[in-house]
């Protein structure tokens, strides 16, 4: 439960909803000049499927920020730490606490081969 939670945390901050924003509008005309080109072109809005008008620009709005969240929820050493947590080093069990915007740090005993999972956050 408390990974669901620092995902939903990291998911909605600007950094990774804006992205997504200029992405699925992007997409969302993309493929709408694509599927519906000839009631578009056309401007003939009124036989527009609405559901299918919708959808190329939801779907990318939601998929975009998940991967990029899934991405920043790996805490790999060299990377800067998005939010205050613990974490421990998957091999040793060793703990480490990591601020916000902190360089996420190898394990001392594990060195290159650390893997750091959730233990909580903050």
């Amino acid at each position: 439960m408390k990974r669901h939670i620092l995902f939903l945390q990291i998911a909605v901050k600007r950094e990774a909803l804006l992205p997504a924003l200029a992405l699925a509008l992007g997409v969302g005309l993309l493929l709408n000049l694509i599927n519906q080109h000839h009631v578009l072109l056309k401007l003939q809005l009124s036989h527009i499927d609405q559901l299918k008008f919708i959808m190329p620009f939801l779907l990318p709005f939601f998929v975009s920020p998940y991967s990029a969240t899934s991405a920043r929820m790996k805490f790999r050493p060299g990377d800067i730490s998005l939010v205050e947590t613990v974490v421990t080093c998957a091999h040793c069990d060793r703990e480490q606490q990591l601020h916000k915007n902190q360089l996420i740090p190898c394990c001392p005993h594990c060195r290159e081969k650390t893997v750091w999972k959730i233990k909580e956050f903050f």
